[in-house]
Parts: C-alpha cells; structure tokens; sequence
C-alpha cells in the first residue's frame, strides 16, 4: 500500500488524506496486525513534508 500511494500526485494524496489520518488514527485489529495504519502514518508524513502551503 505504501510504495503504491507514495507514487500518487501529492493533490490526490490530498484527497486520501481523511481516510489516511482514519486509518493511522483509529485502526481497527486488523489493520493493526497487517500494518495498515503504519504504512497510512508514514503516507501522511510523506503528504506533509511535500504539501507546503
């Protein structure tokens, strides 16, 4: 999941980022056991460090 959402347009990274932040915030058991809210954490530092206002 990361390698593929890390390739995306950071504007479409933009609109991904309430279910990231979901994701990464409040994973359910087996998005934990699956890393899932690591990899959409480590999406959303990407996002930020490459979203500048």
């Amino acid at each position: 999941m990361t390698l593929v959402i890390r390739r995306l347009p950071i504007d479409v990274l933009g609109g991904l980022e309430e279910d990231l932040r979901q994701l990464a915030d409040h994973p359910n058991e087996d998005d934990k056991r699956e890393g899932i809210d690591i990899g959409a954490s480590e999406v959303l530092l990407h996002f930020e460090r490459h979203h500048l206002p």
